[in-house]
């Protein structure tokens, strides 16, 4: 791959990035939660395994519209990567790159976390200038974005409000209500659909005119620009023609539209979730108890039609992670899920309405199946649903028991060296065949997907007298990646004519011209643990175990097939 020619994936050059990945895909089950089995009594004395040093994952997550994983990876991620071996405490990084967005989880010692953050801050702003055109700065979460809340609250309507109209009460009811009780330390939001202005230019206007995209974005950049409404965007001076002014309601359609923000849905129909995570010394059963008083005042209080459900808080947990198979596109994915939720309730019509919970970004989703009394002895239906799936190829699911842990996968191994895929597998088998204090153990492997790919023709805009930086601020304009927090997008429809789109004013170069597309297999996934390319395994604790105990085990075992592996927090 050239990887000096900007490559641009075509579900986000049509999608745009909007939002950090914060939730991953869930299933709810609404039932009573049981106990897990009791832990194991710890081991004392001289065969205990040696204490773990405390550490602290700092997560910094980065939008990269338009950008395919292999540029986040070479381009974003790896710069990053080496700058932060310095900051105090270091231990690891563990880089994750995909199409759209990276994600650096930094392991530092605990006591030096407070600095550590410090310091990565300003690493981040230093940086920032030298990352490519079009990357968001990075952003230092409080959290894992893995993390699962401790409850959701499903907002959901009969079938009489849209989305846009559950999103505004989520924003105006359920979010000040949630921020104001005490115990509770932040919330994410999923499947809410945000409105902006969607601009769809006129492109002949604006030629005769004498305008090219650029010059609309400037116009809509401008810092005098305070428009929030498609009314007032509409009045906006875009350029003057004959010495008169034209408004971009002259060279535009301009309208209202919303835009989604994630997948959920509850019973078979459109949902907005709300996962609330508590601090760590709140008193659960006090959050639990004003969280359904609330949800009592709620039931009289909001529009009519529209209902409040609150899950059961720590649920005993199945997660399912799924991948799609010939599904790669948004729609296809949820398509997926839908079917595997229709399989799921026909195979086990007993249980009650599911919630199905989807991040914005996420390409794998994950399913959450949790909280209801048997549900380890209902693998083996769960598993049938699977297979019923995998043999129509459209979505692809593993299972496994996560106890009580409220991050998916608290086992991960990364597998380095030149043939680390190989080495994984190998480890992989060796871990299920053994008893290694982790349960479920299984490998992210590392697939690649044809992608539809933009490459730049760099000698012919040289000769053509066109920067770099104007043709790709172009083509982010004309397909649709450049959303970002912005409260309007400029959209040329799903397929653009790029021999319309000019760049150049009085030039007139079509962006056409200068730029080929084609078909390649790009990674879904680039996993890097201190700048090595990895193959991750992961796994659950047995119940009542522990990392220290597992550790051992899981290093003689490596040992035995050779593999060089490295522990990622």
């Amino acid at each position: 791959m050239d990887h000096k020619a900007h490559i641009f994936s075509s579900r986000f050059l049509l999608v745009g990035a909007c939002l950090l990945a914060a939730a991953a895909l869930v299933i709810f089950y609404f039932a009573r939660s049981t106990a897990g089995p009791a832990p194991a009594p710890a081991v004392k004395g001289p065969d205990a395994p040696p204490a773990l040093p405390a550490i602290a994952v700092i997560p910094i997550t980065i939008a990269c519209p338009g950008m395919a994983s292999s540029l986040v990876d070479e381009t974003v991620l790896l710069p990053l990567s080496q700058a932060i071996k310095s900051v105090p405490g270091f231990q690891s990084v563990h880089s994750i790159a995909e199409e759209g967005q990276g994600r650096l989880d930094v392991a530092v010692l605990k006591d030096d976390a407070f600095q550590a953050r410090q310091d990565l801050s300003e690493v981040m702003a230093r940086l920032q200038p030298t990352l490519p055109d079009g990357v968001q700065p990075p952003t230092i979460l409080r959290r894992s974005p893995d993390a699962l809340p401790d409850f959701w609250l499903v907002v959901r309507s009969d079938g009489r409000q849209d989305v846009a109209f559950l999103s505004r009460v989520v924003d105006i009811d359920i979010l000040p209500a949630m921020e104001r009780l005490p115990g509770v330390s932040s919330s994410i939001v999923v499947g809410a659909a945000r409105r902006v202005v969607s601009i769809e230019p006129d492109l002949m206007k604006m030629k005769a005119a004498g305008m090219v995209l650029i010059d609309l974005a400037n116009a809509l950049n401008s810092k005098d620009v305070k428009a929030t409404r498609a009314d007032q965007f509409a009045e906006i001076v875009v350029a003057h023609v004959g010495g008169k002014p034209l408004n971009l309601l002259d060279v535009a359609v301009v309208r209202e539209m919303a835009v989604p923000s994630g997948f959920a849905h509850f019973a078979g129909g459109p949902a907005v979730a709300v996962g609330v995570y508590l601090r760590k010394d709140a008193d659960r059963d006090a959050v639990e108890a004003a969280v359904d008083k609330l949800v009592n005042e709620w039931a009289t209080s909001l529009a009519e039609g529209i209902s409040v459900v609150r899950t059961p808080a720590e649920p005993e947990v199945l997660l399912l992670e799924a991948v799609a198979g010939n599904t790669s596109a948004d729609d296809g994915i949820d398509s997926a899920v839908r079917k595997f939720e229709r399989d799921l309730q026909a195979m086990l019509p007993q249980l009650p309405p599911t919630l199905i919970v989807r991040g914005p970004q996420q390409a794998a989703p994950t399913f959450l199946l949790t909280s209801f009394k048997d549900a380890i002895q209902r693998r083996d239906a769960v598993n049938a649903v699977y297979e019923i799936n995998r043999r129509t190829n459209e979505i692809d699911v593993r299972i496994s028991d996560l106890g009580e842990s409220r991050l998916p996968w608290p086992v991960r191994i990364a597998v380095l060296g030149s043939d680390h895929k190989r080495k994984g597998e190998e480890l992989l088998n060796s871990i299920q065949s053994s008893d290694s204090e982790v349960i479920d153990a299984g490998l992210q492997t590392e697939r690649s997907l044809p992608r539809d790919s933009i490459h730049l023709d760099r000698d012919k805009a040289r000769v053509a007298g066109i920067a770099l930086a104007d043709i790709q601020r172009t083509l982010s304009i004309a397909l649709g990646t450049g959303l970002g927090d912005k409260s309007y997008r400029i959209f040329l429809g799903d397929k653009p004519d790029l021999d319309k789109v000019m760049l150049a004013a009085g030039k007139w170069v079509p962006l056409s011209s200068l730029i080929s597309i084609g078909k390649e297999l790009e990674p879904v996934r680039i996993d890097r643990v201190n700048g090595n390319r990895c193959t991750i395994i992961t796994a659950g604790l047995q119940p009542g175990g522990t990392m220290a105990a597992a550790r051992p085990k899981i290093e003689s075992l490596a040992a035995k097939t050779k593999a060089e592996i490295v522990f990622v927090p």
